[in-house]
């Protein structure tokens, strides 16, 4: 795989995706899709402006779990 463009300011290659110039820690760029201009998903994880923050509870629930890095309070959120 090249690079490739997806959108608003994110891109991929083979090994990393990329938000602007910074790459993204944890993304998997074969299964990494942007939602909308904030969000972004992988096989694994949900991800807040290039910030992995979401975790699958159970892969394909629609349940997810989110721990703010900082106060490393969790949070369990359904998505549609």
């Amino acid at each position: 795989m090249s690079f490739k463009y997806l959108d608003c300011h994110y891109a991929k290659d083979t090994n990393f995706v990329y938000s602007g110039q910074h790459k993204i820690d944890g993304a998997d760029p074969l299964t990494f899709e942007v939602e909308n201009w904030s969000w972004e998903k992988d096989k694994n994880s949900y991800f807040y402006c290039g910030k992995k923050c979401l975790k699958l509870i159970e892969k394909h629930s629609k349940f997810l779990t989110m721990t703010i890095p900082k106060t490393k309070t969790m949070y369990t959120i359904m998505i549609k």
